[in-house]
Formats: structure tokens, sequence, C-alpha cells
């Protein structure tokens, strides 16, 4: 069970985090080079221009590079990187998203006549209407590593991560590459435009015409710099690896005044242009790409202790006009957990990540306001910190002008607990509302839920949560919310396993993805249950599936970690999910029927197992299914190697079947598809 916890809360975290720049925030050891040392506080300010803007980073520098040598013990772990024919459908599904209204980026996307599919580096787009027509019309290799698509009328948004293998831009060593394909004629998909971003993608969010793109850029900062801390000609002290916390304090101060003007001195020498994140486009007639500041200074905003030089970056841009500049607001903070609303984006930032804020298990919190009622797309609005650790997306929601956040105050990363008796007390959800001058305060707060137990999943709607925490056995919370300045545990049920996904299917049942389990904690396989919660004070288990499970079985659904894998249409639910047992493996898509009275009906299975694998297939053995779309009457199924269209009621019965890929006699090696 621990390995389990540690797997899915620090391994997969950190291969993320490896790709970013060390951040630190340390109220008691930072200070500003010239300035009084603040007590934390959440507001950011902005910044005046480019001179202000340089000031803050030979600050943050001074002070992470103080942080990097005398504020770790062998515990922390810092990362320090330098720098359409017939009549269109009525009915088809769309993405499953959070909130109504703001569509978000994945991998699969349609308008009833057409799905654009992303297959690892290739754009697929198939014809879905008339379904007996279904087939590939056009396939488009993305450079780099293809993240999602957005699509808004005939113009198709993709994003992607490039790396500049070849060096012929130092700067843009690797980037995020936003491309607009014109798709009114999807057999021949036209590129409309193309800009590179010196970030990371965070997320991305589709409100009406208005794209928001959430990034993170990393600091291209001097290996010079970070030489300093360890140059043996300096007369930095000395610190034993058992120091106490008043000779790691003294030694800090020493440091931080022989390091400060050296580090002046080096960022002098620089222009804002040398360490923050670009952006570079190449239009036609171009033979160099025209490269500029991805914000400008008067854009960006400071935090209160000058600890990083990471950007935190909102970027707009409607589709209505394609073709203008992209606009926005940035921070110099990190953050890599995203909700959006449709007035504010809200960008989550987990201490737990970063190994040296274990002693300050808290979770920051920024806004960025997106109604556009300052004249600005994007502006920064305000800041705040709640206790704990956040877990996905869906550990927020706004409702009526308040933020509610779930998070996680229990240590279980590294099984240890301080001695704040807050520490101890499980889960905690906060209410918060902004002031109007920059904080994003507490309001209300409900605390000790569940001790010892993590969040698996969290949602909120409306005045009503749900929130399901697990160790061995899966209690399932029911929260009212209706007085925000009071939450309180309306009832509780307590069932073996564990829910990865909640899902409303109206509003007095609960569907819910997750493993099913014994009272020991031991897990069994993927289970689907629907849980009556009209009698809020009492939710009730109504129904349960369970995939088989015999010895040695294991089984998943990509649906745990990514709620866009989840399609409920009508009384259908389909998700992929897979099953090995022995030296049997199976991918494919689960199909059941839901009846309220009688429970999951007509379990069926869409297998892909015949359809050859790609030439770079390195999971051969089976077809990896990914996602499934609802079109009228019929259902399809789309995995690595091909798509299937079944019927939705039936779906024993196969209508069409799509390969991406043609076998060639020899051996495994195969060629694109492009059609019947």
């Amino acid at each position: 069970m621990r390995f389990h916890r540690l797997l899915v809360g620090v391994v997969l975290p950190w291969m993320l985090l490896s790709l970013s720049f060390a951040q630190v925030r340390s109220g008691e050891d930072m200070g500003r080079s010239g300035r009084d040392r603040a007590v934390h506080t959440a507001r950011l300010d902005r910044l005046s221009d480019c001179d202000a803007v340089m000031d803050y980073i030979s600050a943050a520098l001074t002070n992470i590079l103080v942080q990097q040598r005398y504020g770790q013990r062998w515990w922390d772990f810092p990362w320090i990187l330098g720098g359409d024919g017939d009549a269109s459908p009525q009915e088809y599904t769309s993405t499953n998203v959070q909130e109504a209204g703001v569509d978000e980026m994945d991998i699969v996307k349609t308008n009833g006549t057409h799905i654009f599919y992303l297959n690892g580096e290739e754009l697929l787009v198939l014809k879905s209407w008339p379904v007996g027509d279904t087939e590939i019309v056009s396939r488009t290799t993305l450079e780099g590593s293809p993240h999602g698509l957005l699509l808004y009328g005939n113009i198709l948004v993709a994003i992607s991560m490039d790396w500049n293998y070849q060096g012929d831009d130092s700067r843009f060593t690797s980037y995020l590459r936003l491309s607009l394909f014109d798709v009114s004629d999807p057999t021949q998909i036209l590129l409309m435009r193309s800009i590179d971003l010196e970030s990371w993608p965070v997320g991305a969010r589709l409100i009406d015409s208005d794209l928001y793109l959430v990034l993170s850029g990393f600091g291209n900062v001097p290996q010079v710099v970070w030489n300093l801390v360890w140059r043996d000609d300096l007369g930095l002290p000395d610190l034993p690896w058992d120091a106490s916390d008043e000779e790691r304090e003294t030694a800090s101060e020493k440091a931080r005044r022989i390091l400060s003007p050296l580090v002046q001195a080096v960022v002098s020498e620089l222009s804002p242009e040398d360490i923050l994140p670009l952006q570079r486009e190449k239009n036609e007639g171009m033979t160099v790409p025209e490269r500029s500041l991805l914000l400008s200074c008067r854009d960006l905003y400071e935090t209160a202790e000058a600890s990083s030089v990471d950007m935190l970056s909102v970027m707009h841009l409607d589709l209505d006009r394609p073709l203008d500049e992209i606009d926005g607001n940035g921070i110099f903070a990190s953050g890599w957990t995203v909700y959006s609303s449709s007035r504010n984006i809200y960008v989550g930032q987990s201490s737990w990540w970063w190994g040296w804020r274990n002693a300050d298990l808290s979770s920051d919190i920024h806004v960025f306001d997106i109604t556009g009622d300052s004249g600005n797309a994007v502006r920064y609005s305000s800041s705040g910190e709640v206790p704990g650790w956040i877990q996905s997306q869906f550990s927020f929601s706004e409702y009526d002008g308040y933020l509610r956040v779930a998070t996680t105050m229990d240590d279980w990363v590294w099984g240890t607990q301080g001695e704040d008796d807050a520490r101890e007390s499980g889960s905690v959800i906060s209410v918060l509302k902004d002031s109007g001058a920059g904080e994003l305060g507490v309001v209300g707060q409900l605390s000790g839920i569940a001790p010892g137990e993590q969040i698996y999943a969290s949602r909120m709607m409306g005045e009503r949560a749900y929130l399901v925490t697990f160790e061995q056995v899966d209690p399932l919370f029911t929260i009212d919310l209706s007085d925000p300045e009071n939450p309180t545990i309306a009832g509780q049920l307590k069932i073996p396993g564990y829910s990865a996904y909640l899902h409303p299917v109206d509003e007095t049942h609960l569907l819910a993805v997750g493993m099913a389990g014994d009272e020991d904690g031991n897990l069994r396989g993927l289970a689907v249950n629907l849980f009556d919660v009209g009698d809020f004070s009492n939710p009730v288990l109504l129904h349960s599936f369970e995939m088989e499970n015999e010895t040695r079985a294991w089984s998943w659904s990509e649906t745990f970690s990514d709620h866009h894998a989840f399609t409920f249409h009508g009384n259908i639910l389909s998700i992929p999910a897979y099953l090995y047992s022995g030296n049997d493996f199976f991918s494919g898509l689960l199909v059941l029927r839901l009846d309220l009275e009688n429970g999951f009906e007509d379990p069926a299975w869409i297998d892909h197992g015949e359809f050859p694998p790609g030439p770079q297939s390195w999971y051969s053995n089976f077809a990896r299914m990914r996602r499934s779309i609802y079109i009228e009457d019929s259902l399809f199924s789309l995995s690595d190697r091909g798509v299937k269209v079944n019927e939705l009621e039936h779906p024993e019965i196969l209508k069409v079947s799509v390969p991406f890929f043609q076998a060639q006699p020899g051996g495994n090696s195969a060629k694109g598809v492009d059609g019947l």
C-alpha cells in the first residue's frame, strides 16, 4: 500500500518536476537584497519596469543559491537546471470537462462530421459522418511531443512540446509549439500559424473564442551563477550536515552578504531577454524567426519573498482573430494544477513538490481574472494560501464568488508528521474569497477529515461536495457548502477500495470509477460504483460492477488519472480498461449500460487486438485503448492502432473497422493506411 502511494504521489511528480527550475520559499530564511525582509504574504505586486524585474531576479538568484547550499538537509531534493458532405449529426459527445462551457485540451476532438485525433506524433483526421463512410481523410506529423487539441469552428489548435537537438537557436532548446490549423477542408488541413513559446505547458482552456494557455517558463540563468555557491575562494562558511537551525541561519546570512554583490554583478551584464522566457514566430517570407519577450516587464508580478526566476504565465488569444498578438500576465512563481471557471483561472502549487518545504505543508493559489472587465483579456488579481497539498483540478471549485479547495494535510509522501496538530488533521476543505486588494483569504474551513488518509477523488458542485479518501477503506464524504463560513460534513459511507473519479449522473446519483478492495486494504481490480446521494446525510452504494478477478489478475483504467477518458452519454458508460492475468494482457473499451433500478447491465468489450501495430510501437502485443465518442446511435472507440464503430445500444454489433496502419510482410513494421 505504501508503495502504491509513493508511486502515485512521488514518482510521477518527480518525472514532471525534473523539467522544472527549483523554486524556494522560506519565510524566515529569505531576504531581499537591499530591502527589509518581508513576512510572507500571498499578495503579489506589479513590477514597474525592466530595471525592477532585473533587481528582483538578482535578489531571487541570491536567495536560491543560499538555500541551495545552506537551507537544505540530506532529505531535500533540488532540481537545478539552467537555463462536411451530408447533413451534420444532431447529437455527439464533446470532451468530458469539469465546468460547463469551459473546454479542456484533450487528444481527441470532434464536430460530429469529423474526428481529430492525436495518435502519438501524428494528427489524424477521420470522416465520421455518415457513420458508414468512416475513414482516414488526412494525416499530419507534428514535431516534438504533442500534448493535446482544442477545436473552435474551423480552427484546430495543437499544443506540443518540441526540442531543438540541432542547436540552431541556443535559447529554444525546448519550447511549447502552438499550431493553428485551418480544417475547413478536413482532407487537406492548412497550417495558419505556428508560435514557439519558451515555456512548458501546464494547461489550456477554451471559452467561446478565447484560448487561454497556462505556461511555466524557466529562467535562462548563466552557469557562472550556479558555480558561485560552490566556489572555495569566496570565503563561504562551511556547514556540517547536522547543523542546527541557528547555525544554518547564521551561515546563510554570511553567505548572502558574500554572494549578493557577485550575483548583482553578473545580472547587471544581462538584459531581461537574456533570462526571461521568449517567444518566436516565423511568418511567410521570413528567413529568421522573430523573437521577443513572452511578456513585457510591466506584465509581470513579484512575490513577497524573492524566491524564483521561474515565470508562471497565462496567455490569451482570441480565435476570432487568430493572427493577433498573444497577450497575458505573468508572475515569478510556479504552479502545476489548473482549474478554470468562466470568470477566473486558478493555478495551484503544493509545497510537497519541493523537499525543503516539508515542514510547511501548504499550497499557493494564484488567480487570473479572465472576464475582461478591466480592459485586459487576462489580469492577475490575487493569491492565497491553504494548508495541505492539492490532488488535482477537481480539488477546486468556484461558486457564488467563493473558491473552495480540498487538500490533504497528512505528509504521506515522506511518512512523517510534524508537531503541529493540524498536521494530523487529515484532509481540509477551505473556502476563500478575493478581498479585492490582491489577497485570496480563507473565510471558512473544515478540517479533521479522515486523519491519516489522503484524498483520492473530489467533486464540488454548487452547495455540495463529495470527497473520497483512502488508506484501507474508501470513505465517501458528503459535505455541505451552503454556508461558506461553516462547511460541515453531512454524511459518510465506508466501503472497501477507493474511487479515483467522481461523475454526477443527476442531482441524486453519483458515478465513481476506481478500485475494488477488501477490508484489509488489498486492492482487487477495477470497479464502477453508483451512489445514491438523494439523502445527503446518508449516501448509499446502490450498484457496483467489478471486473472479474482471477488469481494474480490486475486491472486498471486511464480514467483513474485522466477524466477525459471517461465518456457517459445517456445511460451508456464507456471507459478504457486494461486487464493482466498471467501471461495475458487485454486492453479494450469497457461498455456498461446503467439502469438506476437494476444497476450495471450488458457489459461489453470492444477489442482492437486484431489491428496491426504502428511502426514504432513498443507495446506491439496489444492495442492501447485511449478514448470513446458517441455520434448519434454509434459508438466510436479509438486506440493507438485504429478506430471501430459499434452500435451504441448493442456494442457487440460492429459497423465499421478502420486500422491506422497496414501490416507488412516479414515483421511488425507497418505503414499508414489512408482509408478503407
